[in-house]
């Protein structure tokens, strides 16, 4: 069974001054339950009314530094750490699986090959999903999404985001560990790999 993902709420979406997709690995498990949601979307909006696993908690604080960003900076931990900036910016981005469908055993992630041989069948999917949800921003959940991205995909998602009318699209990878590391040192972290990008590379919208 393939899991829905993708844009989060179309309209605070479409109102957002900087389009955030969040790139992870798989499906899991919805929190407390033995079962994987069905809609990741749903379960975002309906279920945790906003963000309430803790990996999504560090993903929201992201998307506000980067919605709020500039090339002078980028807002302080506190600011991105505030529940109500961080759930409405998450609520403002998109998130999406690479594999659509969950692993048998929810209690074991899918092992690297496994993900490699179900993205390059499913690239053309993957670059199409890409394409319609149209980000300003690509960031990768890990060095795995990251490369398979950019082995896989990225070469045609910079042409389709071009076409799109985004060349400002731009991807990069959290910085090794960043999952991990402490809330405030994770989020440091992150937006100083976004801002050395942006520095070096196209200006994001």
């Amino acid at each position: 069974m393939k899991i829905s993902d993708g844009i989060i709420d179309r309209k605070r979406w479409n109102d957002a001054k900087r389009k955030v997709l969040f790139v992870l690995k798989e499906p899991g498990r919805a929190p407390n339950e033995k079962e994987a949601y069905n809609s990741l979307q749903e379960l975002i909006q309906v279920e945790w009314r906003g963000v309430a696993r803790y990996s999504f908690i560090k993903l929201a604080r992201w998307a506000y530094g980067i919605q709020n960003a500039s090339l002078n900076g980028y807002p302080a931990f506190e600011e991105a750490d505030n529940p109500k900036n961080r759930n409405e910016a998450f609520l403002s981005s998109a998130l999406m699986n690479l594999k659509k469908i969950p692993s048998v055993n929810l209690d074991r992630s899918c092992s690297s090959q496994e993900l490699s041989t179900y993205v390059k069948d499913h690239a053309k999917e993957i670059l199409e999903q890409i394409k319609e949800i149209a980000p300003h921003v690509i960031v990768c959940g890990g060095l795995l999404t990251y490369d398979l991205l950019q082995k896989t995909i990225q070469p045609e998602i910079k042409t389709v985001m071009l076409w799109s009318g985004h060349p400002s699209a731009i991807s990069f990878k959290s910085p090794n560990g960043t999952i991990i590391k402490g809330a405030r040192q994770g989020y440091e972290s992150l937006m100083l790999s976004y801002m050395e990008t942006i520095s070096v590379g196209k200006p994001t919208k």
